[in-house]
């Protein structure tokens, strides 16, 4: 099965995993993203951006994941 790296804006954190499929890491990237951005509480500032992004053991980008924050007033 091949092994995937999870990065944040471009910084390894850790989450490495072994999985069935790009279709797994996709699935395991959304539900990452939703954990990432829960455990930042807040401190996301605004007007930035967060990239998440899933690689395969070979270094190819599968699929990534951006939000925007953007503070209206």
């Amino acid at each position: 099965m091949p092994h995937y790296t999870f990065t944040i804006s471009g910084e390894l954190h850790g989450h490495n995993v072994v999985l069935k499929d790009d279709d797994a890491a996709w699935s395991e990237l959304v539900t990452w993203t939703g954990e990432v951005l829960r455990d930042e509480s807040g401190k996301l500032p605004p007007n930035s951006s967060v990239v998440i992004e899933v690689e395969d053991d070979k270094g190819a980008r599968i699929a990534s994941v951006e939000v925007r924050t953007t503070r209206l007033r």
